[in-house]
């Protein structure tokens, strides 16, 4: 054939197991072998299926189901265990950071981005800034590099932990709601929420709405559904502000959260001036 196009094929054992797994797998799921579990099972939570026979493999063996995406996410600042002592290096970011967090107090929201490469102690100085935050409210997600394939997942935790600040600021008694369904129901019912927000939500957090109603956001406008999401999401947030909101990781953000932080910012100083957003 001409040189610019060329055919490739993968052969040897993992592709025959691989198709063989395929033939086994139940309907809608997905059959993995104990090399993908153990290289994956700090990022996903799997469930071992039945013992299985496939053709070129002596007898039976477990495969593993992959379940649902392992959180690593955080919402808390911990104190360090020891003094924070900032390098000479790390002063004019740290300068920045607090200068940050003061605009965000006078209602000004602002971005800060925090680069640079590993054992620099940007997560120190990140929680340095936000442990010492009085009257904040702290946001705080982790992401890997297989976080950049998935939609906002980078938000998902952010969001989850903003509808249980939420719901717990809200209810009557002060109680945690304890998870984001939880918080949810409660909001609808408190009215902070409609059915539309939920489903909103659902974009992010898939476990608060139906699958079907999802679908329905499939066929809107990616401009149009980033709105109709920030429309949402302002609900809560200007509920929770002062507020700071933590993407720390060592992956990409994928391009829909950057459109929809892009958004949320450029609304942020008429619905929800005080937000301070540290990208790491």
């Amino acid at each position: 054939g001409p040189s610019m196009r060329s055919d490739y094929v993968v052969m040897g054992p993992e592709v025959n197991l691989a198709a063989r797994l395929m033939g086994k797998a139940p309907n809608r799921s997905t059959l993995v072998s104990k090399r993908i579990f153990t290289n994956s099972k700090k990022f996903i939570h799997f469930e071992k299926s039945e013992e299985i026979q496939v053709k070129g493999k002596d007898g039976f063996f477990h495969a593993y189901i992959p379940q649902t995406r392992i959180d690593r996410q955080s919402v808390e600042i911990n104190d360090p265990q020891q003094p924070f002592v900032i390098m000479p290096s790390r002063q004019s970011a740290m300068d920045s950071l607090l200068e940050v967090k003061n605009r965000a107090s006078k209602s000004v929201p602002t971005i800060a981005f925090v680069s640079g490469g590993p054992f620099l102690g940007k997560s120190r100085l990140i929680n340095e800034v936000a442990g010492n935050a009085d009257g904040f409210r702290i946001l705080k997600s982790f992401r890997t590099s297989l976080d950049s394939f998935t939609s906002f997942f980078p938000l998902r935790q952010i969001v989850s932990g903003a509808m249980i600040m939420c719901a717990a600021q809200v209810h009557p008694s002060g109680d945690d709601v304890g998870n984001e369904i939880a918080a949810a129901n409660f909001l609808v019912d408190q009215n902070i929420f409609n059915k539309t927000d939920r489903v909103n939500i659902g974009s992010i957090v898939p476990t608060v709405a139906d699958a079907q109603l999802l679908s329905l956001l499939s066929g809107l406008n990616p401009k149009a559904r980033t709105r109709s999401i920030v429309d949402s999401l302002m609900k809560i947030l200007k509920l929770l502000q002062p507020l700071i909101i933590i993407l720390e990781g060592d992956g990409d953000i994928d391009p829909s959260s950057w459109s929809l932080l892009a958004e949320l910012m450029q609304r942020a100083s008429l619905e929800c001036p005080q937000i301070m957003l540290i990208v790491s």
